[in-house]
Parts: C-alpha cells; structure tokens; sequence
C-alpha cells in the first residue's frame, strides 16, 4: 500500500517527510519486522505517538496519553 503511496507522490511531486512519519501496530501479536519505506528511506515502528498534538501509546490496543496534556495545563497553574 504505501508502493502506491510513493508512486503517486512521485508523479504528482509530493513529498512524504519521513522524520515525521511512524508505523503502529495494534494487537496480541503486534511483534512486527517488516521494513517499511517512503520515498527509499525506511518509515519506523514505535508504541508511541503523536497525532494533531494527541498523544497515543498502543499495545493490546491504542491509549491517549493525558499526561502531556496535564503537564502543559498544569505549569501555567504551578508558575502563578
């Protein structure tokens, strides 16, 4: 699937930025060791991440993250 992600992005000029491109698995049996690639560099795996400033952890499932976000609510509160 993403072959044909890269290819139209080639065509059309777009260009997929990699650094900020994850892949997650979800499940009982996400142990996964395929390589995956955009635009010839390799996209990487991780349990973590974060998507329109959410952050996710998946495993069995996929989780938000509050911490982050209390974090920042919280140091406005703390400082004054």
């Amino acid at each position: 699937m993403l072959n044909i992600f890269d290819l139209h992005a080639r065509n059309h000029t777009l260009v997929f930025n990699v650094k900020k491109a994850s892949c997650a698995a979800v499940g009982k049996h996400r142990y996964v060791d395929a390589m995956l690639f955009l635009d010839e560099q390799v996209v990487p795996w991780t349990d973590k991440f974060k998507y329109l400033s959410v952050h996710f952890n998946s495993g069995n499932r996929i989780d938000i993250d509050l911490n982050p976000v209390k974090r920042h609510f919280m140091l406005p509160v703390i400082v004054c």
